[in-house]
C-alpha cells in the first residue's frame, strides 16, 4: 500500500509538471505573438500598400518593360528620400495627376540648368537631357513629355525659379548644384517643402542669407509641398516607381531597365536610379 501511495504521488507530480510546462510554453508563445504584433503596429511600413515586385509577371509595365511600381506612399514617406538625392546621386521627380512635373531633384538636371543658356553647351547635350527625362521619367509613367528646348526652359523656370535683381538677372538657376554647396542643397529642399524663398550668399558658402540681391530659389509650389499634399483636410497619396538605367550605355536599356548583381554587390557606377512619385486618386 505504501508503494502504491508513493506511485500515485509521483504520477500526480508528473501530471502537474506536464500541465505547468504546457502552460509555460503557451505563455511564452502568447508573449512572443504579442511582442511581434506591437512591433508590427509600430512599424509604419506595415501600412504601405505594396505592388508586385520585379520578377512578378503580373506587374503592370510599359511596352519596353521600364517601370516598376513598388508601393503607395505619402509626402511623409517621400521627404527622407529628397534629403538623400544629392548624396546618393539619384533622381527624384514628383508628378501630378495631370501628368505634369511638379518638381525634380537631380544633380545632373540641375547642372544642365545652370549652363543651359551658355553658348558652350551644344544642342546635342541639351537634347540628351530631354531624352533622358522623357525615356526614364515621363514615358514609363505616362506623363507629358518634354517636346523641345523651349519646353525644357519653361520647366526650369517653374521648378528652379529665382527672383531677378540688379545683380541677379537670371529667372532660373540652381545655385546649390556642385559638391561645394552641400548645405545649400538642404536649404533648397526646405524651400520647396515649406514654400519660403531661400537665399544663398556667395561670399559665405553654405550659409543662409537674408540678402534679397543674393542668388535665390523660389519654392516650386507657393504653399510648399507639405501644405499642398499634407494639409488638414486631405493627405495625398502617390504611386512610387523605381527605374534603373545605364548612363553610359543607353542602348542596353531598351527592353530591360533592371540590373541585378548575382553576388549582391553594389550596382555599377554608371547605373542611375530614377525614383518617380505620381499623384493618384484615393
Amino acid at each position: 500500500m505504501e508503494n502504491l501511495a508513493d506511485a500515485l504521488k509521483f504520477g500526480f507530480a508528473v501530471v502537474v509538471f506536464a500541465i505547468a510546462l504546457t502552460l509555460l510554453f503557451q505563455t511564452v508563445g502568447l508573449a512572443k505573438n504579442t511582442a511581434d504584433t506591437l512591433i508590427s503596429e509600430a512599424d509604419s511600413t506595415t501600412y504601405y500598400t505594396y505592388i508586385p515586385a520585379p520578377g512578378d509577371e503580373t506587374i503592370s509595365r510599359d511596352p519596353n518593360n521600364h517601370n516598376v511600381a513598388t508601393r503607395i506612399v505619402t509626402m511623409q514617406d517621400i521627404i527622407p528620400t529628397l534629403y538623400r538625392y544629392s548624396v546618393e546621386s539619384y533622381g527624384v521627380t514628383i508628378i501630378d495627376k495631370d501628368g505634369e512635373i511638379v518638381t525634380r531633384f537631380d544633380t545632373d538636371t540641375e547642372q544642365i540648368c545652370n549652363v543651359l543658356d551658355s553658348s558652350a553647351v551644344n544642342l546635342e547635350r541639351k537634347q540628351r537631357l530631354i531624352d533622358e527625362i522623357d525615356m526614364y521619367v515621363l514615358r514609363p509613367v505616362g506623363a507629358i513629355p518634354i517636346e523641345n528646348i523651349d519646353n525644357l526652359r519653361e520647366l526650369f523656370e517653374k521648378i528652379y525659379k529665382q527672383n531677378k535683381s540688379n545683380t541677379n538677372p537670371r529667372t532660373y538657376e540652381c545655385p546649390w548644384a556642385g559638391n561645394q554647396y552641400k548645405q545649400w542643397v538642404a536649404q533648397r529642399i526646405d524651400s520647396d517643402l515649406s514654400g519660403h524663398t531661400a537665399y544663398f550668399d556667395l561670399t559665405n558658402l553654405g550659409t543662409q542669407s537674408t540678402n534679397t540681391n543674393s542668388k535665390n530659389h523660389v519654392s516650386c509650389v507657393n504653399e510648399g509641398l507639405i501644405n499642398k499634399y499634407m494639409n488638414n483636410t486631405k493627405i495625398t497619396k502617390f504611386r512610387e516607381y523605381l527605374i534603373l538605367h545605364d548612363k553610359n550605355n543607353p542602348e542596353l536599356d531598351e527592353g530591360n531597365a533592371f540590373y541585378t548583381q548575382p553576388d549582391g554587390g553594389q550596382l555599377p557606377d554608371t547605373i542611375k536610379r530614377e525614383i518617380i512619385y505620381v499623384e493618384i486618386d484615393d
